[in-house]
């Protein structure tokens, strides 16, 4: 085993904790604008010019001038980007009434049922037209 191979766990925590820093950032500054109502652009802006700055000087200086660093280096960026996705997103809204999971399939007439809220055409007599 070689140098650089040892090195490389090392680049790859710290490509990780730039991406953590990066992406938290990110979700930081997206829980921000939800609450501000005035300056919503410059603090999208400075937001992005840190995590950037940030990101890219710590990138440019773990890798060294190789390429090989700097792969390695993405690969702890795009995990750590996986992970807060994974673990900052919010739950996706149940589809169902209360009491019932989303997957266990369509209810039995309701709503739920197929085509429970198309429209076809009608007569006047309340009969399908003749075109159907």
């Amino acid at each position: 085993m070689t140098d650089e191979m040892v090195q490389w766990p090392v680049l790859l925590v710290a490509g990780a904790a730039l991406g953590a820093f990066y992406f938290g950032g990110l979700w930081l500054t997206v829980q921000t604008l939800l609450l501000v109502r005035k300056g919503r652009g410059w603090i999208l802006l400075a937001s992005f010019l840190v995590r950037a700055a940030v990101a890219l000087g710590g990138i440019f200086v773990l890798m060294g001038g190789r390429w090989d660093r700097l792969l390695v280096c993405l690969v702890g960026f795009m995990a750590a980007r996986q992970l807060i996705v994974r673990y900052l997103t919010l739950p996706e809204p149940s589809t169902g009434p209360p009491g019932r999971e989303a997957d266990e399939g369509p209810a039995v007439g309701g709503m739920d049922a197929p085509n429970a809220g198309a429209t076809r055409p009608v007569g006047a007599s309340g009969n399908k037209s003749a075109e159907d």
